[in-house]
């Protein structure tokens, strides 16, 4: 892993961050928000492709359609559940169950992918866990009637995580701006088909203009630049990296409600407290043990497709794979 891999996760990390202030502001129907996000998502990326479409997707094996099949319906419904999260659960609990993302990762990486973590990669999960938990028991207060929002959020977790694997692969044959719209594009029939369930509106919103303005950042600043740098960099980074910094985004998140504080009605309860700093220096500290390797090229570790061959463990990973400029 390189500068342009950890500024590519860095950059991500902090608009992706920037989804749940956007969301409160929207005042838009979840899966409605989804079909906004993703759809404009095909539309750019699938233009700036061009015939590269046509022309990439028709040299894909049976097997590997099939790969992207699953990974935009996969992707398409962790749009949906995530937002469905804050809806029919706590934002306490949605931040705690966070943590199950890179631990999914980890499992799911070593069985499918071959990725093994080690022992650096489990410390890193339970301190950036640990961290979670501090950052939000203050406020958590169990509720049954949350059960439902907290599965919908576990859903979404595992879903991003089995999307992931797929780019793993998927990276390895196709160019970054044919996969993001392949797979927005699998992913944006999804949120319509969860519009139609539920019955929401394409342009229904409670925040007015304040809605459609919060609804571009969403697009531009949270989905394009955050979602596009992880899909970039999924090719030549191991699984775990990507989902053990998102962790930090209930903490970027806070920072971002505190500063917005005296603009937003929204958020003018926001405040940073004694737990929120033990908390969130804690999370910093897991995810730094993550990218700490014995040597720089320990983080390198290319997609396989037979996870049984070669399997590798991060702390001894082979080259990057070329052609980092798709």
């Amino acid at each position: 892993m390189d500068v342009k891999h950890i500024s590519a996760l860095s950059i991500g990390t902090v608009c992706v961050s920037s989804a749940a202030v956007f969301i409160v502001l929207s005042g838009l129907a979840p899966a409605t928000i989804t079909f906004w996000r993703l759809g404009a998502m095909t539309l750019l990326f699938g233009a700036l492709a061009g015939k590269s479409v046509v022309t990439e997707l028709s040299a894909l094996s049976k097997r590997q359609k099939i790969s992207l099949l699953i990974g935009g319906f996969t992707y398409g419904a962790h749009f949906v559940c995530f937002n469905y999260g804050f809806v029919l659960s706590s934002y306490e609990s949605t931040v705690m169950l966070l943590a199950i993302q890179p631990a999914v990762a980890m499992a799911l990486g070593y069985l499918i992918l071959g990725e093994r973590t080690g022992t650096r990669g489990l410390v890193s999960t339970i301190i950036s866990a640990a961290g979670l938990v501090i950052l939000v028991y203050r406020d958590y207060t169990f509720s049954a009637t949350h059960l439902l929002g907290d599965l919908i959020v576990v859903l979404g977790s595992v879903g991003v995580v089995i999307s992931g694997i797929a780019g793993r692969r998927l990276r390895q044959k196709l160019s970054g701006r044919v996969y993001i719209a392949a797979l927005s594009g699998i992913g944006t029939v999804v949120a319509l088909i969860s519009m139609q369930i539920f019955g929401h509106e394409f342009t229904k919103t409670s925040a007015g203009t304040q809605g459609w303005v919060a609804l571009g950042f969403l697009i531009v600043f949270t989905t394009f630049l955050g979602h596009g740098s992880f899909h970039w960099v999924v090719k030549f980074v191991p699984l775990f990296f990507i989902n053990i910094v998102i962790v930090l985004e209930p903490l970027i998140a806070l920072l971002f409600k505190f500063a917005l504080r005296d603009v937003f009605p929204e958020f003018q309860d926001s405040a940073l407290t004694t737990s929120h700093y033990i908390g969130g220096a804690m999370m910093l500290v897991g995810v730094f043990i993550a990218f700490l390797p014995r040597r720089l090229k320990d983080l390198e570790a290319p997609a396989r497709d037979a996870p049984a061959e070669n399997a590798q463990t991060i702390g001894n990973a082979g080259p990057v794979t070329k052609g980092e400029n798709s």
